[in-house]
Formats: C-alpha cells, structure tokens, sequence
C-alpha cells in the first residue's frame, strides 16, 4: 500500500485542531488507514489504494477533519474562471488522447510542500496512473510560460528542449535513450511515431508526457502561480487526477481556477469539483451491515466520510466529492456508512443454528493421492493455469479443440487457459533436465474444459530406464488407493507412443490414461530420456469410486 510521510505538526495546522499525536495515533486506524512509523513527530502511515485522495498530508486532514467530528460534510472549494486556453491537436489522438488542465494561484510554496507534492504526484503515477500510461501528472511555473497552450503529437527528432535534471537540451529520441526517466517510461511510447508535447505561445516546452517536464517552468520556492496539466488515455481518470490535485492545493489555500480545453471535436472547461448525486436506500445499508439506523443517522455517518447530504422524505440524498473515485456503486457508500459508524461498535451474533462441515470428498481422495505419490518419491509442482496452443496441442501432435481464450492476453504464451496439466509439467522438467535423474513430478490442479473447471491429477517420470511397466504400476496403484472400478483399453494419442498409451474409462467414460511419451514429444521438449506419464480427472474418477461422492 501507499506510504504517506509528513511532519505531525503541518497535518495540526491543515486539520485547524491541536489533537494529540497519541490520541491520532489510536485513532486513525478506524479510517481505514493502517499506522507505520512515527519518530520525532514524523508520522508514516499506509493508506489503502482505493483512496488516492489521501495519498498527501492535504487529502488526508481532510478527510481526518469530517472524521473525527471537528468540521463534518462536504468541503468545498471556490474556483474561479480565468482566460486560460489548451488547444489539442488531432495528432494526439493516436498517441495519449486525453488531457486536462487547471490553474492555481496564490500557492505559498515551501521546500517541504514542493517535496510532498512530488512524492504524491509519484504515488497517483503508480497506482491511479498504472506507472504513468493511464494518468501522468505535469504542474509549472506560470511566470514562465504565456498561454495559449497547444498539445500535439510530434517527430522525435523534431523537438528539442532541457529536461529536468539535466543542463543540455534534449530531443525526444535522445531523452527516451539517455535521461534516467526517459528509460524509465520508454515503454509507455514504444511502437509510437510520434511522441506528444506541450507547448506555449512562444514555443517553450512545458512537459513531454508522460516523460518529463521541461527545466524552464520547474516550480520553485518563489513560485506562486501554477498551471497543472493531466495526459492519459483513461478520461474519467485524469478528470479524477486534476479533481485530486487541484483540491490539495486549494487545501493550502490556493485559488483554483478553470482552463478551457479545445478538442478538435468540442471543448470543456475544467476542472470541476461539483459532486454528483446519488441516492441510497438506507433499508439496504441497515439490511447490508446489520444495522437499524435511521436516514438522519445514516446521513451522519456519511458526513463523518466527508460527503453532503440531505433527508427529504426518508429518502436520503448523497453528494459524493468530485475527488472521491471509488465510489462506484451504493454499497461502497454503505461501506463508508459503516466506517463513519465504526467498526469498533459492531458487535458479533451466535449463529441461529448448529451446523458441522465436512471436507468434499474429492479434496479428501485428492489428500491421500498427494501424500501417497510424495511416499512414492514424487515432488509435487504448483504451475500457471495459463498456456498457449502450442503448447497444448502443437507438441503434442494433437488435433486443437475448444479452450477458453483471451481477447487482450499478457503475451503470446499465455493466450488460454489449459486443457490438460502435462504441457506445464513437461516445462517444468525442460527448465531442469540438468538435474540428477531419476525426476518424478507430479500435480494436482484445475483445468478449464468447457468453459468450466475440472480437477486433474498427472505425474511423470523421466529416467534412463522409464517404462511403460512402470507407469502402469503406478497408476494401478493410485486407483486401487481410490477404490475405482475401470476397465483399461488400448488408445491413440499424438504425444504417446502407439502401442504404449491406456485409455482408463468406465461406462462410456474416460476418467484417464497413462503411457510413455513419443520421442518426437520429447525432442520438442527438449528432453532425452524416456518419460512416462498418466494423467487422470479426479470429478469422473471420485464419482465412480465405490460409495461415489
């Protein structure tokens, strides 16, 4: 989780309350934030993701503010308009499409402040901004820049401007190769023809999103006035970026105040810090959490949470601030009902009735197969439920069937889910066939057949001498350990040697096999030893066992 740092006594000032350092410390946990460290009144606390807004000693006075009573409900913020304008150009569009701008002036400046606001800025990049390639943040020093302000797509070699942290200028391709940022977020650009920049009037660089900002609008202690700029490819998250950020520094009692934002396709202005609207049934939050609160006393315990309310006519009316971004559906405000009523006062009850569990039996029979191959001298292996079609068909020399695929995979060797869990085991002694031999492995696991999961058990066993015989013993062993009734026939599969794989069924189903492994198999495995290998459905296998489920 995120780790706020900030000096006991400024978070004092912000909440305008001198309430003890050890009386916080007790206190703030039943926020939802859980203590760090504190060492001559520098406190450390962890809050958790889903609350950007405290990510900054500002955010988090707030919301300490309405919590622990002293000034409860909705804080607002006066913005004002100004002549401010940021055209975009139509070649973002392919690029980093989003952007939004705001102002803010009258901002006392402190070297401490600066270092708060860049570490916040750091932690919205990382978790709001996922390492910049959703949200990356850009604030500058107005003295040095004249509006109006383009944003544009452009050749790399075209622009060249001094980075932060360097003395020389810079153009695009050269700061992705040699600034230590540049390398850093390269990758958020990568496969782009054009990279995208923001400019002033006279052609000063402001920021090369979402890599670096320029040297000359670097904000310093003498700095007043700021113009904030938010790029990304996630509107909703970069509205919630400027909310966030424009409302910190109107916490120090800064002026915020809109920029127009020119698309080729219409304009906005912003930022905009009105709440929305929302309505909860407070039937439904007592029903979730238990409770048999009335509105009004539902609306307080929202207003500790730092949202406005209203009660007409039991309805109870809910105005969630424009910086709040994990509000998505009603129960995260019956979420919020619930801290601002504290969890310390809810109370356990004894169940209505008396009921004993019991293990299924599948996890049972699925035990005592473990600890019987263990006894047999196989390690047990935990592998990736994702694969490939290669891996799952192509060497194996089997014909491909349906599996549960990915529009958007990781990469192209984790494009499905897996059929069967021999091509992960058969990886796993690829990585190690430079260990002694003999190897024996096995597995108990899901698969996904059908749109479903099944659980699969298989093993294999890889030395000079494995042999067929050898994974037959083995494998009458484990179903006579079940008490399985099967009749074993002849079978056909690309990855087994004809003549050496066993189809194991009954009634018409196929519960398993077991066979030795083709050459050709083990060639594209890269493996060269025999190898035998079974494996079997343990749903079908533990439901014809006798007694059944």
């Amino acid at each position: 989780m995120p780790v706020i740092s900030f000096e006991y006594r400024d978070l004092q000032d912000m909440m305008g309350e001198m309430l003890p350092l050890e009386e916080f410390m007790e206190r703030i946990p039943l926020l939802g934030v859980d203590i760090g460290e504190e060492e001559d009144g520098v406190v450390e606390l962890e809050v958790f993701p889903n609350r950007p807004d405290n990510f900054s000693v500002e955010g988090l006075a707030r919301s300490a503010r309405a919590f622990f009573g002293y000034r409860t409900g909705l804080s607002k913020y006066p913005i004002r308009e100004s002549d401010q304008v940021m055209k975009v150009d139509p070649s973002v569009k392919a690029v980093r499409p989003v952007i939004c701008c705001g102002v803010v002036r009258n901002v006392n400046f402190t070297d401490p402040f600066i270092k708060s606001v860049m570490a916040f800025q750091e932690k919205l990049h990382l978790t709001l901004g996922r390492k910049r390639k959703k949200v990356a943040i850009g604030i500058h020093d107005m003295q040095k820049i004249t509006p109006p302000y383009t944003y544009a797509a452009v050749p790399p070699e075209s622009m060249t401007f001094v980075p932060l942290g360097h003395t020389e200028p810079m153009n695009l391709a050269e700061i992705l190769e040699d600034h230590e940022k540049g390398r850093d977020y390269a990758w958020v650009l990568e496969g782009k023809e054009l990279y995208p920049i923001i400019t002033d009037r006279e052609g000063t660089v402001l920021s090369f999103p979402p890599i670096i900002n320029g040297t000359q609008t670097e904000v310093r202690e003498d700095s007043q006035d700021v113009f904030l700029d938010i790029t990304g490819t996630d509107e909703t998250a970069c509205h919630t970026a400027l909310n966030i950020l424009a409302s910190l520094f109107a916490e120090r009692g800064g002026t915020v105040e809109t920029v127009k934002v020119i698309y080729p396709d219409g304009e906005q202005t912003m930022p905009d810090l009105k709440p929305t609207r929302w309505e909860l049934d407070n039937d439904y939050s007592n029903r979730v959490l238990g409770l048999d609160l009335k509105p009004q006393q539902t609306a307080e315990c929202l207003e500790r949470m730092g949202f406005g309310t209203q009660v007409e006519k039991g309805r109870l009316l809910v105005d969630v601030p424009a910086w709040r971004s994990d509000i998505l559906h009603p129960v995260d405000l019956v979420e919020d009902v619930a801290i601002g009523h504290g969890y310390h006062t809810f109370s356990g009850t004894m169940p209505t009735s008396v009921t004993f569990g019991s293990g299924r039996k599948i996890e049972d029979v699925c035990r005592s197969l473990r600890e019987l191959l263990v006894g047999l001298g196989y390690l047990e292996l935990l592998t990736q439920s994702l694969s490939n079609r290669d891996h799952q068909f192509g060497l194996w020399n089997e014909p491909e069937t349906d599996a549960v695929g990915f529009t958007n995979p990781i990469n192209e060797d984790l494009t499905i889910m897996r059929l069967s869990l021999l091509p992960s085991m058969m990886s796993v002694l690829r990585a190690n066939k430079h260990r002694d031999l003999p190897q024996k492995v096995f597995e108990i696991d899901d698969v996904v057949i059908g749109g479903k999961n099944r659980r699969f058990i298989a093993g294999a066993s890889t030395h000079s001498k494995a042999s067929f015989t050898e994974i037959k013993s083995i494998c009458e062993t484990l179903l006579d350990a079940v008490g399985a009734e099967y009749d074993l026939e002849a079978g056909d599969h690309g990855g087994f040697i004809r003549g050496r794989y066993v189809v194991i069924q009954k009634d018409g189903k196929h519960l398993g096999s077991f066979g030795e492994v083709h050459p050709m198999t083990l060639e594209s495995y890269d493996l060269g030893n025999p190898l035998v290998a079974f494996e079997f459905d343990m749903e079908l296998l533990t439901g014809i066992a006798r007694g059944g489920q």
